[in-house]
């Protein structure tokens, strides 16, 4: 569920429940450039927890300054859509949708007092409020691009929004799927402590791994494969349509910043570039070092 945006509000959660991973500086990010011969663009992969974004590179904000459009997925800040889309129905609380055993789960989590005050909230947004709470991020990167972008008077665009977003986690993080989820959240949670090192290393065939896996409850191929078909590729290509009337903008230098998992695989952001050719180029804070050491 990394990939999409809406989440609850921060809850202090017990601390035997946190993970601690100490911030480092990403010194080979999932960051490419593209050049065509009217414009330039700047594309920024993501991961939406566990990553402050002050171990970005300055490189990364220095590009996003001189930028005049940013793009992300949804907006994210202000938005005062945020919690309807995370509500249950008017007189509904948790315990109408899930099992004694997966309330009990939540309660020992959460805490009894955080726990009565999120009851209205659905399935899947109390369990990614979990992962959030127990790996907590400061300042998660897709807030922090848009916040700075903002700040900077650059004009920002999004590429769907929070209501499309809703739709995907109602319909395949049903009820069902997250009572399965909570009986494995450990398991999840350390995949996703997996993941945050892959993306700080810049790892890139552990971060295709761990983004392509799909979710454990979902059991056939065909299952697997419409999840993949609804959550990435048609999304990434009707993202396509934007990323492309601004490459071919004259003068125009845009920023992307989306969850990484939507660069890898077959009509991935790489692939479908790619095929427009328009190849990206991944950059590197060596890379920088080894011209600045050359041109002394």
């Amino acid at each position: 569920m990394g990939c999409i945006t809406p989440s609850l509000p921060s809850h202090d959660i017990p601390r035997h429940h946190r993970e601690s991973l100490a911030p480092l500086k990403v010194s080979k990010p999932f960051y490419w450039t593209a050049e065509t011969a009217s414009s330039k663009a700047y594309f920024l992969g993501t991961i939406h927890l566990g990553v402050d974004a002050e171990e970005l590179p300055d490189k990364i904000w220095a590009d996003l300054q001189s930028s005049h459009l940013i793009f992300t997925e949804a907006k994210t800040e202000g938005s005062a859509t945020t919690q309807k889309l995370l509500t249950l129905p008017s007189g509904q609380t948790i315990e109408n949708y899930l099992n004694p055993e997966a309330i009990g789960e939540l309660k020992r989590r959460y805490g009894n007092a955080n726990f009565n005050q999120l009851r209205h909230f659905k399935p899947w947004g109390l369990y990614t409020g979990l992962l959030r709470a127990e790996i907590p991020t400061a300042h998660p990167i897709d807030r922090e691009v848009e916040k700075r972008g903002t700040k900077l008077g650059i004009q920002l665009a999004y590429f769907e929004t929070l209501e499309l977003q809703t739709e995907l986690l109602d319909k395949w993080f049903t009820p069902k799927e997250i009572e399965e989820a909570l009986k494995h959240i450990d398991e999840d949670k350390k995949q996703l402590v997996e993941a945050i090192k892959a993306y700080r290393s810049g790892d890139e065939l552990s971060v295709q791994r761990l983004a392509l896996d799909a979710p454990k409850t979902l059991k056939s191929p065909e299952e697997k494969q419409r999840f993949f078909d609804e959550f990435l590729l048609q999304r990434n290509k009707r993202w396509m349509v934007k990323i492309l009337e601004c490459l071919r903008e004259k003068g125009k230098i845009c920023f992307f910043a989306v969850g990484v998992g939507h660069f890898y695989g077959k009509s991935g952001l790489i692939d479908l570039l790619k095929k427009e050719n328009i190849p990206l180029a991944r950059w590197s804070e060596y890379q920088d070092d080894f011209i600045e050491k050359l041109g002394k």
